[in-house]
């Protein structure tokens, strides 16, 4: 709700001032990124983009090339909602790059089924088959192995959604066969 919104954001923005004081740049940025997150849940595109780049610049003064990744993968998500595809596409490619650059196969996953929901919307149904199946794959080599329950049912989640797209976009592409072949190894 609009209250709850509003309440969280006061919240955040509290706290960012209390990190700004303390000189804190992982706390201003998460702080940054909590604001991001309101922001575009409220529509108020320009204010989520500036949160979202002010805490990617933080992270980066920290060298923290992971976060700042994850930064522009939500910035991506903005201009997404906001429909500017093409800043969204270039956001959310740079930020699978740095991802796979640095190793970091939970960011990947995450960044790669932003990525597959926007080729999804863009109604590319081959790009977002390829990120949603890259994104399962590598969910399901380095991430469903000795997970405990909290983490094992949002990795559960994630594989639902990723299964959803590739199947769906095998059915929408009259691959019959292969969404059949899907649901059930499924």
């Amino acid at each position: 709700s609009l209250g709850e919104h509003a309440t969280a954001l006061e919240t955040y923005q509290r706290a960012l001032k209390a990190m700004q004081a303390l000189g804190n740049k992982a706390g201003e940025a998460r702080a940054q990124g909590n604001i991001g997150v309101v922001q575009d849940a409220l529509h108020h595109f320009p204010e989520a983009i500036e949160a979202y780049e002010q805490a990617k610049a933080d992270l980066l003064a920290i060298d923290d090339e992971v976060g700042a990744a994850m930064a522009r993968a939500n910035l991506g998500e903005v201009y997404q909602h906001n429909l500017e595809y093409s800043r969204a596409l270039e956001e959310l490619q740079g930020s699978v790059r740095t991802l796979m650059a640095r190793d970091a196969p939970p960011q990947q996953v995450a960044a790669l089924t932003m990525l597959a929901r926007l080729h999804l919307e863009m109604k590319n149904w081959a790009a977002a088959d390829s990120r949603a199946k890259a994104a399962l794959s590598l969910l399901q080599a380095k991430l469903l192995v000795g997970l405990d329950d909290a983490q094992g049912s949002a990795a559960r989640e994630k594989h639902a959604v990723l299964f959803a797209i590739s199947t769906y976009v095998a059915a929408r592409e009259g691959r019959v066969a292969d969404a059949l072949t899907a649901i059930e190894s499924g």
